[in-house]
C-alpha cells in the first residue's frame, strides 16, 4: 500500500455547497478503490493524506494534479505501508472557520482525530507536525 500527503491551494474559494459536494463526491470514489484518508480545508489550502493500494493512489494523485479545481499541488511526503492509519475514513474531512482556527489549541489536536501515537508512518507523523506546530 502507499499513502501520499500533500497540499494544494483551492482555484476558487470553496462555500460550504461547493465542500460538501467535494466530500460526497471523494467518498464515493474513494469507496470504490478502496482509499482512505484526511482531507482538510482552511481559507482556500488543503491539506490532505491518501491511502490505499499503489496503482490507486499514484492514479488518484496524478487525477489530483491535474484537476482545474488545484494550483500549487505540492506532495510533501510518499511512502509505501504496511497498514492504513485511517482505515475507517473513506474521507475523513473538516474545515474549520476563522473563529475556530484562532482556538486551534483547543479544537483541532492530533487526539481529536484519532492520529495513531505509535504510528510509524512518516506521512502520520508529517500530519501530526501539522497540529503539533500550532500549539
Amino acid at each position: 500500500m502507499l499513502c501520499i500527503v500533500y497540499i494544494s491551494a483551492a482555484v476558487n474559494l470553496l462555500t460550504d455547497e461547493d465542500l460538501k459536494e467535494l466530500l460526497v463526491q471523494s467518498q464515493a470514489g474513494n469507496q470504490k478503490f478502496n482509499v482512505t484518508g484526511l482531507l482538510l480545508y482552511y481559507k482556500g489550502v488543503f491539506m490532505q493524506l491518501i491511502e490505499g493500494g499503489e496503482d490507486d493512489i499514484r492514479q488518484l494523485f496524478e487525477n489530483i494534479e491535474n484537476d482545474p479545481r488545484h494550483t500549487a499541488v505540492i506532495k510533501l511526503a510518499e511512502e509505501k505501508i504496511e497498514e492504513r492509519s485511517f482505515g475507517d475514513w473513506a474521507m475523513a474531512f473538516k474545515t474549520i472557520s476563522d473563529e475556530e482556527f484562532s482556538k486551534i489549541e483547543a479544537y483541532v489536536q492530533p487526539e481529536k482525530l484519532n492520529l495513531p501515537d505509535d504510528s510509524k508512518s512518516e506521512a502520520v507523523k508529517l500530519i501530526k507536525t501539522f497540529f503539533d506546530g500550532h500549539h
